[in-house]
């Protein structure tokens, strides 16, 4: 079945790679993993996987942005609500912080 949807020279070289069993097992499940794949969707394979696997991964990542968004916007809106009141009157925060001109009490500036 494996050699049917794989050239055997293919299956060869990587089969010939393996030089320790763990290899070649290996080699082995990733062969029959793409021959099932192959059988389930002969047009793409494993990428046809791959791919349906990147757009959910992408989806999940929008998801995740959206969400952090909400939850930033949240925590903004809370901190502005719960600051509204420790504030102290607008009248003593422009009392402390006038713009004084010590140096400049003397000249002219209508030329």
């Amino acid at each position: 079945m494996i050699s049917f949807l794989f050239f055997k020279k293919k299956i060869d070289i990587m089969m010939s790679g393996s030089k320790f069993h763990h290899t070649y097992v290996n080699n082995l499940q990733i062969l029959y993993f793409e021959a099932h794949c192959r059988i389930q969707g002969p047009i793409y394979g494993c990428a046809g996987i791959i791919f349906k696997l990147y757009e959910q991964i992408n989806s999940a990542e929008i998801a995740l942005a959206y969400i952090d968004i909400q939850t930033q916007t949240a925590c903004h809106k809370l901190q502005a609500e719960s600051n509204f009141d420790v504030l102290p009157a607008q009248s003593s925060i422009t009392a402390k912080f006038q713009w004084k001109r010590p140096y400049f009490k003397d000249a002219d500036w209508s030329r």
